[in-house]
């Protein structure tokens, strides 16, 4: 689905999503809730009361908490504060937007994801049919700026490479420049070695691409939590 920015005047926090798109109620003691954009009034929000076991939560006035929403192609996180209704609003939740992020600012945050990774030589030219694997391994957390990755063989701290992580679906492969930073050992594992390699020259394309593949790959996590897939 398509989502857009609602419009927003001068002054106000940063975008936020049209009525009718989906977001994610963070900082809850039951975890994470979705639900749905309702109407934006300036800087509020108001959303539909967010079920559990089908029955509405409601939240007293007050309370700060998130919603992490898809703006355009760009993932964001708003942090908010439950508001008490006016007297023309409509039944809902109101929430009072303090600040907007764009999650390219987080991109430190890592995800816990299973996916297949290859390491190159640096110099590999680009586009070979058959370049040399250097290493195939198994990615275990993942982040715009890192990767925690399962090897069967050792890597040396401080080397480069070229690693190529294979997202599947729409994120299809992507491909930077990493770092070795630390390499431990597991010795009951078929993959002992677990290399933790940094991306410091990481292209804003790349990037972009890694923010918007574990967005979607937070919602899945949050999705199965709440028992919703």
């Amino acid at each position: 689905m398509t989502l857009f920015l609602a419009r927003r005047e001068a002054g106000d926090p940063g975008p936020l999503p049209l009525p009718g798109t989906e977001v994610w109620l963070e900082d809850l003691p039951m975890g994470p809730l979705g639900t749905i954009v309702g109407e934006i009034r300036g800087d509020r929000v108001r959303l539909e009361p967010p079920r559990l076991g089908g029955e509405a939560v409601t939240l007293a006035p007050g309370r700060d908490l998130a919603i992490t929403y898809p703006a355009g192609e760009v993932p964001c996180e708003a942090r908010v504060v439950t508001v008490t209704a006016e007297p023309d609003d409509a039944p809902g939740l109101w929430l009072q937007v303090r600040s907007v992020d764009r999650m390219q600012r987080r991109s430190a945050v890592r995800v816990p994801v299973q996916l297949i990774a290859r390491l190159l030589p640096d110099g590999a030219p680009e586009g070979a049919e058959a370049p040399e694997i250097l290493e195939s391994g198994v990615t275990e957390d993942l982040s715009a700026s890192g990767v925690l990755v399962r090897l069967s063989d050792p890597v040396d701290v401080g080397s480069r490479a070229r690693l190529v992580i294979h997202c599947g679906g729409d994120g299809g492969d992507v491909e930077v420049v990493a770092t070795v930073v630390r390499v431990d050992r597991e010795e009951q594992s078929a993959r002992p070695y677990r290399a933790a390699l940094t991306f410091p020259d990481i292209d804003r394309e790349s990037e972009s691409r890694l923010v918007k593949f574990l967005f979607e790959r937070q919602r899945v996590l949050r999705r199965r939590a709440s028992g919703m897939e």
